[in-house]
């Protein structure tokens, strides 16, 4: 199967996934309070750079940490499906799709193919057990580099442009 396919099976698996994760920390969990979550950031370079590190490291982890790919995406199941639920609770699923999409847009289907190419390092790695991964490493950077590129436009609209929408919806 060649990689295309492969990662179209991987982003329905890995949505599929999320979607149920969400439901289910919906059901276990209650996050209902008065505060609100969706808060009015302000519009600021910091919020840039401060989400960009954040993503960086995020993306590092994959890049490097591969052989723990399991565990890094539990942690981002649930790093992102108990905010996504908190906010669906307390500011409704409106106000929180619009806080989403105008950064998810670019954000989900890159972290999906980053985490993929972690994915298939992991399956190289623990199927040969040997640290020349790095080779493969080397033979995806160009999928690495454009996808680091897609995080950093990314953490752009969501620390600079998302403010500004949700000042305007509240």
């Amino acid at each position: 199967m060649n990689r295309s396919k492969k990662i179209i099976i991987y982003a329905l698996a890995y949505s599929i996934a999320l979607v149920l994760f969400i439901f289910m920390c919906h059901r276990l969990f209650d996050f209902y309070s008065e505060t609100e979550i969706l808060e009015h950031p302000s519009v600021e370079y910091n919020s840039f750079v401060n989400i960009w590190k954040h993503n960086t490291q995020n993306f590092i982890s994959y890049m490097l940490v591969f052989p723990i790919y399991p565990v890094l995406i539990l942690m981002d199941f649930i790093g992102s499906a108990m905010p996504i639920v908190a906010s669906i609770e307390i500011n409704g699923v409106s106000k929180t799709l619009i806080a989403l999409l105008p950064h998810g847009i670019i954000e989900i289907p890159n972290f999906i193919l980053y985490s993929f190419l972690s994915g298939e390092m992991f399956l190289i790695f623990w199927r040969t057990r040997n640290l020349s991964i790095f080779n493969e490493i080397k033979k995806r950077r160009y999928y690495y580099l454009i996808s680091y590129l897609l995080l950093i436009v990314a953490a752009a609209v969501e620390g600079m442009v998302t403010p500004i929408i949700l000042k305007q919806i509240n």
